[in-house]
């Protein structure tokens, strides 16, 4: 085990990055998130299109109109993926403030 003595610059060092973290996150999981609205707006455009144009003409809905939420995107799930992987980055930024916080109050106690 390591005992090296913990300084309080490490502690805010340590704070300073887990908060930078969690903002970068956020920031990456709302744009996560927005690009899952706008793929799937955008699918269920298309596919309206078609089938509003299916129904004028009197023709039968194709597979090709239902297979068009595939067009917007090569994989639609792509963004709930990205949205998952920012959770859990910010969970962890969270959990190293979390960390270095009570640590902080460690050391305070023990100089009190």
């Amino acid at each position: 085990m390591d005992t090296t003595p913990i300084k309080g610059a490490d502690l805010q060092s340590a704070i300073n990055t887990s908060v930078a973290g969690a903002r970068e996150n956020e920031a990456k999981f709302a744009k996560a998130a927005e690009t899952v609205v706008t793929n799937f707006a955008e699918a269920g455009n298309k596919l309206s299109e078609r089938f509003e144009g299916a129904r004028e003409s009197s023709q039968e809905i194709s597979a090709d109109a239902v297979a068009t939420t595939n067009e917007v995107s090569d994989d639609p799930t792509q963004g709930l993926v990205d949205m998952k992987i920012a959770q859990r980055a910010y969970e962890a930024s969270l959990k190293t403030f979390k960390v270095a916080d009570e640590m902080q109050q460690t050391l305070l106690d023990i100089k009190a």
